[in-house]
């Protein structure tokens, strides 16, 4: 397993309740992101930091 620090921003760029560290099994890390009807809306991004080694990762979703 290797530690992962997962940061999701939302729509106005500020860190959600979601950012944490996780730990990847075989270079996979899946997690399922809830997002309520509340949310804020706009363009989210994710970015995955893998520890180890300082690999990074980078989405973006839209948030309606």
């Amino acid at each position: 397993m290797v530690p992962v620090k997962l940061t999701v921003l939302d729509g106005e760029g500020r860190e959600t309740e979601r950012s944490g560290f996780h730990a990847a099994r075989g270079g996979i890390l899946a997690l399922t992101l809830d997002v309520a009807p509340n949310e804020q809306a706009g363009t989210w991004k994710i970015m995955a930091t893998e520890l180890a080694t300082g690999k990074k990762a980078e989405a973006s979703l839209r948030v309606e």
